[in-house]
């Protein structure tokens, strides 16, 4: 990939990931206990971590948001928002193979789409993001290899 690609593609993604956790954390804090209701029915978080988790992901959330518009942090960013991505996705994937109640606790347009649509998008995002990361690492060549 060359680099007016390669920038336009991390641009692209930077501001997808931006909305996107943004808008979830946003809404995660306005409909807190409606949020926090769904994590503790969660067959997989022990009731006693639900405010814990509540807190942190909202705080990871808006940590991210803030680092992806940072030119200095935004590679960094786009890596943690890969790894937050992939704990979603695992979460959602075990949710729907073992538990007999899906909580949902996304809101407005995310909460819109069907378990399905949810996995393909975080499914599609983590590996723009990891993709990313690989395509724009320096290539280092030993020189004991020429």
């Amino acid at each position: 990939m060359n680099l007016i690609a390669q920038n336009t593609f991390r641009v692209i993604l930077t501001y997808i990931l931006f909305v996107l956790f943004l808008y979830t954390a946003v809404n995660k804090v306005t409909d807190y206990d409606n949020f926090l209701n769904e994590l503790e029915k969660s067959p997989l978080i022990p009731r006693v971590f639900a405010s814990a988790i509540a807190y942190m992901v909202i705080a990871v959330e808006f940590i991210i948001s803030l680092g992806l518009l940072i030119e200095k942090t935004n590679r960094n960013s786009l890596a943690a928002s890969g790894g937050l991505l992939l704990l979603f996705t695992v979460y959602i994937i075990m949710i729907l193979l073992y538990s007999p109640y899906v909580p949902c606790s996304c809101g407005g347009i995310i909460s819109a789409l069907s378990w399905t649509q949810h996995l393909i998008l975080n499914i599609g995002l983590t590996i723009a993001c990891f993709y990313y990361i690989i395509v724009s690492s320096p290539i280092i060549i030993k020189q004991d290899a020429i």
